[in-house]
């Protein structure tokens, strides 16, 4: 997890002196999950969403990083959200069709897949 102790440090600099990006606070949530400093992240999703709720990556991250703590619900809320916000895209729409298929609502996963 050493290696992205610089990215996670750049980062917090770049919030320090913009802490009203949303994008920035969502780049530092994913490196924070990518690190495995779960609750870090988790804090730096929420962040984000607070200064701005229609963060797309924010949403996508945050759900993946719920599913990954098997917090189906709000996982596949923040996943439709992200999806809703950008409906095209298709990591939305995959991780959505994961966490329905891990709740066994697969008629419903289906749906996204195709």
């Amino acid at each position: 997890m050493e290696k992205y102790g610089d990215a996670i440090e750049s980062l917090k600099q770049a919030r320090s002196l913009d802490s009203s990006s949303a994008v920035i606070v969502t780049d530092l949530g994913l490196t924070l999950f990518q690190a495995k400093r779960l609750d870090e992240a988790k804090q730096a999703f929420l962040d984000a969403l607070a200064l701005d709720p229609d963060t797309f990556d924010a949403h996508l991250n945050f759900g993946m990083l719920l599913q990954e703590q098997k917090n189906s619900e709000k996982a596949r809320a923040h996943l439709r959200r992200a999806i809703e916000i950008r409906p095209d895209d298709l990591n939305g729409h995959n991780n959505l069709g994961v966490v329905l298929a891990e709740q066994e609502r697969f008629e419903e996963a289906i749906t996204f897949y195709e």
